[in-house]
């Protein structure tokens, strides 16, 4: 695990530890809204993360696609391999923007509870 990725887990727990506090002390509503508040940020960015990584994933995919089809002559026509890639290619874009509307909504539902 990253140094990073460990002291924001760290932080997380932390948070979640000050947040628990928060109930249990007298009068802790404002410490558990902060630590509420820091643990909403944490999770935020570490969604905003994964989420680069695979954007990146996805660029590097669809360079190497446009790769192989720059490479083919204007007369050749595509492999069969070549379209099933792409058609998958395709699909699989289709799921995972789906994925991506799905955690929107989920985030968005969290939000407004």
């Amino acid at each position: 695990m990253p140094l990073v990725a460990d002291v924001n887990a760290n932080l997380l727990r932390s948070l979640k530890i000050v947040q628990s506090l928060g109930e249990a002390v007298p009068h802790g509503g404002v410490l558990k809204a902060v630590a509420g508040i820091g643990i909403t940020i944490l999770e935020t960015a570490e969604r905003v993360r994964q989420n680069k990584e695979e954007c990146a994933d996805i660029a590097r995919r669809a360079a190497e696609d446009i790769g192989v089809l720059k490479r083919l002559d204007e007369d050749e026509e595509l492999s069969e391999d070549l379209i099933e890639r792409l058609e998958r290619y395709h699909h699989q874009e289709k799921l995972e923007l789906l994925f991506q509307l799905w955690s929107l909504f989920e985030y968005s539902r969290v939000l407004q509870s």
